[in-house]
């Protein structure tokens, strides 16, 4: 599996997630720049790891942030009047949710076909290399 192209419904899940992360604008900027340049570093040295420590730095993101609001909800509930407080548990449980949907529908669909990816692409499909060519075979395949 690590040598094939991903199927529809994975490239579906990397779209939604980006989608996902656009439409919480607040929480986009850093992890877009992450992925942007570990994709950029995996395709020139043709290594994935970049992409493993794209999830590490993300995750350690998400997690500060979800921690900083649910920090600031509780301050805000104890020492001010408490009327920012839900807004900021609101704000601390989407944190959460994106570094569940970043491990989901992000990491772990790109580790599933870590070699496809590193050497063609995540939207290149294997008719689009070379329709004439038979495609590249990782050792479960051979041995069937």
């Amino acid at each position: 599996m690590l040598n094939h192209p991903l199927a529809t419904i994975e490239k579906a899940k990397i779209i939604l997630f980006f989608i996902l992360l656009l439409a919480t604008f607040i929480f986009a900027v850093i992890p877009v720049i992450v992925i942007a340049l570990s994709t950029s570093r995996m395709r020139r040295y043709q290594n994935f790891a970049p992409m493993d420590s794209a999830r590490v730095i993300i995750s350690i993101y998400y997690a500060i942030v979800m921690i900083g609001f649910a920090v600031a909800g509780t301050l805000n509930s104890l020492y001010v009047n408490g009327d920012e407080a839900f807004s900021l548990f609101v704000l601390s449980a989407m944190g959460g949710v994106l570094l569940l949907l970043s491990n989901i529908l992000y990491f772990n669909t790109l580790k599933n076909h870590q070699n496809w990816i590193v050497v063609y692409g995540v939207f290149v499909d294997a008719i689009d290399i070379n329709p004439y060519e038979p495609l590249p075979m990782d050792e479960e395949t051979r041995q069937r």
